[in-house]
């Protein structure tokens, strides 16, 4: 959880306009990993929590809540993405004509979209482009922030009785086995 909260606040830190892919790849191997590091653990836990003939529903259910929390944390963060690309935005489209103004506000494409009209010597899309970092590092602060919270939470909570006892049963399993062996 530590490396994938360092990868969103290196990705909250250190993208930028005009850094392109290279200001993103190092928060996005770094968040990789943490969440790599992340995954089967989780994975293996809770498959492991059930007897072995509920290990599939174990691994349905595993796999289901994990898709839901991509979609909505994806549905989330990228909330936070389009409302601060467009609070920035609205600062910069003050002197267009409303139509477009409103077009630019819209989103990063329709910003696109609409420079041409505006001719050459407006920098609209150099502040698209600015208000789509914007937008991205608010989002990716409100993510470092869950799961600094998070992070905490588990920090605090600390193994529980059952986690220690299915720990102890697999223990105990283990030198079954090697004693049989």
């Amino acid at each position: 959880m530590a490396l994938f909260g360092l990868g969103l606040l290196l990705l909250a830190v250190m993208v930028s306009a005009e850094g392109g892919y290279w200001s993103v790849i190092p928060g996005l191997l770094v968040l990789s990993t943490g969440i790599g590091l992340c995954m089967s653990p989780s994975t293996t836990v809770i498959t492991e929590s059930l007897p072995a003939a509920k290990q599939g529903v174990a691994s349905a259910l595993n796999d289901t809540v994990r898709e839901l929390g991509g979609a909505i944390g994806i549905a989330l963060l990228g909330s936070f993405v389009s409302a601060g690309y467009r609070a920035s935005v609205s600062d910069a489209t003050g002197g267009l004509p409303d139509e477009l103004a409103h077009q630019v506000e819209e989103g990063i494409g329709a910003a696109f979209a609409a420079a041409p009209a505006l001719g050459a010597d407006a920098p609209v899309a150099a502040m698209a482009r600015l208000a789509l970092v914007d937008g991205w590092q608010v989002s990716m602060w409100f993510g470092v922030g869950l799961a600094a919270v998070t992070f905490v939470y588990l920090v605090m909570r600390g193994p529980r009785l059952s986690d220690l006892a299915a720990e102890d049963a697999l223990d105990a399993d283990l030198e079954d086995s090697l004693v049989g062996a």
